[in-house]
C-alpha cells in the first residue's frame, strides 16, 4: 500500500471540506431513507419499495405487459453501476491513483464515495421493477409481525453500526474534527483509536450483517424480482466485504483484530453482555 504520509490543509480548505460534508450528508440522508424503506411495503412521499417500485414503469414505457423474467434482467442491469462504483472507489489502488492526481483527495474521498453511491442508489431504486408473481409466501400465525421484527432488528443494527464508528463515521463528522485539530490528514485517512466497543468485538462487519437482515425481511410475500434483489445484494455485500478485508490486511493492526474477532458477519451476542475488550479500529 502506498503511504503518502501527512498531508496538510489550511483553514480555507477546511471550510470547503466542511461545506461539502454538509451537502453530502443531506443527500446521503435522503438516499438512506430510500434504502431503509425499500425492503418494506412502506412508501413515504412516493418513495420506491420492493413491492411497488418507483416512478418508472417499464410496462408503460414499452406499451406492453413485461414478463417477470424481463423485469428481473432489467433490475440486474440497474445494479451494475452500483457494483462498479463500490468495487472501484473503495479499493486502495483507486485511492492512491486519485491522491496522485489530486493532492486534497484524502479529504474528499469518503464524501465523494457517499455522494456517488447515494445518487446511484436513489436512481436504481426509482427504476426498480417489481412483479406480482409470488414464488412463495410465509404464512403462519404472526408471520408478518415476526418478519418486521427481523427487519427492524436489521435497521437498529445498521444505525448502531454507523454510530459506533466514532472518528471514522461514514458521514465524516469525526474525521472533519480530526482534520481541524491536526490541520491535515494522513493518507489513507483513518484514525488510530482504542475502543471498548462491544459491537466491533462481536464481529468485524456488523454493518454488512445489518444489510443481510433488513434486505431479506419485511413483507412475507417473495416475488421473483424481490428474490433477485435479495440474492444480488447479499452476494455483492459478501464479495465486497471479502475484497475490502484484502486491503485492510495491509493496515497495521487489522490482522491482529481479525484474530481476536474471528466472526466476520454473525455477531457473537455473548460479547454484548460482558465487559468489552480494547481493539484497534482502522
Amino acid at each position: 500500500m502506498k503511504e503518502f504520509g501527512f498531508i496538510p490543509i489550511d483553514d480555507r480548505g477546511l471550510i470547503r471540506v466542511s461545506i461539502a460534508q454538509k451537502v453530502g450528508f443531506a443527500i446521503s440522508m435522503v438516499a438512506l431513507g430510500q434504502i431503509g424503506f425499500f425492503p418494506t411495503e412502506i412508501s413515504i412521499f412516493g418513495s420506491a419499495n420492493i413491492m411497488k417500485g418507483g416512478f418508472f414503469k417499464l410496462d408503460n414505457y414499452l406499451g406492453r405487459k413485461v414478463t417477470p423474467s424481463e423485469k428481473l434482467v432489467f433490475n440486474l442491469l440497474l445494479y451494475i453501476p452500483f457494483f462498479i462504483q463500490h468495487l472501484t472507489m473503495a479499493r486502495i489502488w483507486f485511492k492512491v491513483a486519485m491522491q496522485r492526481m489530486w493532492r486534497n483527495y484524502v479529504f474528499y474521498e469518503r464524501l465523494l464515495f457517499n455522494l456517488v453511491a447515494s445518487i446511484i442508489t436513489f436512481t436504481m431504486f426509482q427504476f426498480y421493477q417489481p412483479d406480482e408473481k409470488v414464488v412463495f409466501e410465509i404464512d403462519f400465525p404472526y408471520a408478518r409481525i415476526i418478519w418486521y421484527v427481523f427487519y427492524a432488528s436489521g435497521m437498529l443494527l445498521f444505525f448502531w453500526s454507523v454510530l459506533d464508528m466514532g472518528e471514522n463515521d461514514i458521514f465524516c463528522f469525526g474525521l472533519l474534527n480530526y482534520w481541524k485539530q491536526s490541520k491535515g490528514s494522513r493518507f489513507p485517512a483513518f484514525v488510530d483509536v482504542e475502543t471498548q466497543s462491544k459491537l466491533r468485538t462481536s464481529c468485524r462487519h456488523p454493518l454488512y450483517a445489518s444489510i443481510f437482515l433488513f434486505t431479506t425481511f419485511g413483507p412475507t410475500a417473495y416475488t421473483i424480482t424481490r428474490l433477485g434483489h435479495i440474492i444480488t445484494i447479499d452476494l455483492f455485500t459478501y464479495t465486497g466485504a471479502t475484497l475490502e478485508e484484502k486491503d485492510l490486511k495491509s493496515i497495521p493492526g487489522y490482522p491482529d483484530y481479525m484474530k481476536t474477532t474471528p466472526n466476520q458477519f454473525l455477531p457473537d451476542v455473548r460479547v454484548w453482555f460482558r465487559r468489552g475488550k480494547a481493539v484497534k479500529k482502522d
